[in-house]
């Protein structure tokens, strides 16, 4: 199978149908599945681990919340997710089976966005897409699913960490844009 590179317009040589592979002539990483294929994108991550703690106290203050404390050391993750032009903004719909709401109202971060490359995501954890693109899609916007055109697999980085807010413990991701 043949198709041609969304980035460069390179012909790809396919032997699947889904999956990741680099184009030969311009090196983007691409995302495949049966609606096509898509570039596979990253957001590099502006924050390092020793940034949490006041981040976490700063959000805390916005929310009227006591400080954390308690607060386990920041480990990086990198969540797969489909991106959608939206009037106005992005819209982020989470590309792998996730119960949890509030990944659901997670917004682009404002962020450089890089071709998804291993080497950046480094020893930080990766969680793989696993929710195919059409089927994000027709979930996320229903009837007007088929309107829309097919997104973008970008991975966004967040420090997970765990700590107790007045009392109770939370289990926190902080976005690393």
């Amino acid at each position: 199978m043949k198709l041609p590179c969304p980035q460069c317009g390179g012909e790809i040589q396919l032997q699947e149908t889904s999956g990741f592979v680099p184009c030969a002539f311009c090196g983007t990483s691409l995302v495949l599945d049966l609606t096509g294929a898509r570039p596979h994108l990253l957001c590099r991550v502006r924050y390092g681990a020793a940034d949490t703690l006041p981040l976490l106290r700063r959000w805390c203050d916005a929310q009227g919340l006591p400080p954390p404390s308690n607060v386990t050391p920041p480990h990086l993750v990198f969540y797969p997710f489909w991106r959608y032009a939206m009037p106005g903004e992005a819209k982020l719909i989470p590309a792998w089976p996730v119960l949890d709401p509030r990944w659901g109202d997670v917004a682009l971060p404002e962020a450089e966005q890089v071709i998804f490359d291993p080497a950046v995501v480094g020893t930080a954890q990766l969680i793989e897409a696993s929710v195919a693109e059409a089927a994000a899609r027709q979930r996320a916007f229903g009837e007007t699913a088929a309107s829309l055109a097919p997104g973008d697999l970008v991975h966004v980085p967040f420090f997970e960490v765990q700590a107790l807010i007045g009392g109770d413990p939370a289990r926190i991701g902080l976005e690393a844009c």
